[in-house]
């Protein structure tokens, strides 16, 4: 059996966006994102990226669950 994520889906949820299509990189808070550096299209190289980028909406997540739910007024 295999399963897997999808990083667009899990951003979209953290940056509480209403558009979906509107989650992109450039839409990202900077601290998601890896240094810039050329992009090689070597595949372990991109996947250290998506790997990097997954941890950190995940640490931001992580850290959202332990203040509660925010509420609106």
């Amino acid at each position: 059996s295999h399963s897997g994520i999808d990083i667009k889906t899990m951003a979209y949820a953290a940056m509480g966006s209403e558009n979906y299509r509107a989650v992109g990189k450039k839409h990202m808070p900077k601290h998601w994102l890896p240094p810039a550096a050329p992009h090689t299209h070597v595949a372990v190289e991109d996947a250290r990226e998506q790997g990097k980028l997954f941890f950190n909406i995940r640490a931001d997540l992580k850290a959202m669950t332990a203040r509660g739910p925010e509420r609106k007024t």
